[in-house]
C-alpha cells in the first residue's frame, strides 16, 4: 500500500474528526442550576465547558441539563442529557441531606422529624424554590 495514500486517509480522518467536534461544540447548549441553602443561580452556556463546585461550606444541588456535549460529574455526555448532583460542602456538619421542592415540604419534614424526636442539627437542606440570581 502506498504511504502517501495512507497519509491522505489519516489526514482526512483527522480533519473529519475536528470538523465533527467543532460542529458539536457550536451546537451544544447547557443550562446549569445551582441550588444552595441560602440562594440559587442559573446560567446558560454554549459549547463545551467544565463545571466544578467551589470549596464552600454550603451543600449544593447542581442540576445540569442540555444537548450536544454536556458536562457531567464523571465526564462528558453526548446527546440530550440531564443530571442532578449533590455536593457536600462540610462533611462533618451534614449527616443527612434533604432536597425539598418548596417551603411547605420543608416545614412539613421539619415538623415530622421534631415530632419523632430526631435532631435537626446535622441535617442539611437544599431548597429548589429559592429565587435565582
Amino acid at each position: 500500500m502506498n504511504t502517501h495514500l495512507v497519509d491522505q486517509r489519516i489526514s482526512r480522518l483527522i480533519r473529519s474528526g475536528l470538523l465533527l467536534y467543532l460542529i458539536a461544540s457550536l451546537c451544544s447548549c447547557t443550562m446549569i442550576h445551582v441550588y444552595g441553602s441560602k440562594e440559587s443561580t442559573t446560567s446558560v452556556h454554549s459549547g463545551v465547558l467544565s463545571v466544578s463546585a467551589g470549596l464552600d461550606e454550603d451543600t449544593l444541588l447542581i442540576r445540569t441539563s442540555g444537548f450536544g456535549f454536556v458536562p457531567l460529574a464523571e465526564g462528558l455526555g453526548i446527546g440530550s442529557i440531564s443530571q442532578d448532583l449533590v455536593v457536600i460542602g462540610n462533611k462533618t456538619k451534614c449527616q443527612v441531606i434533604v432536597v425539598v421542592q418548596n417551603s411547605i415540604d420543608a416545614n412539613s419534614l421539619s415538623n415530622q422529624l421534631q415530632t419523632a424526636g430526631i435532631s435537626l442539627g446535622r441535617l442539611c437542606e437544599v431548597r429548589l424554590d429559592r429565587k435565582s440570581k
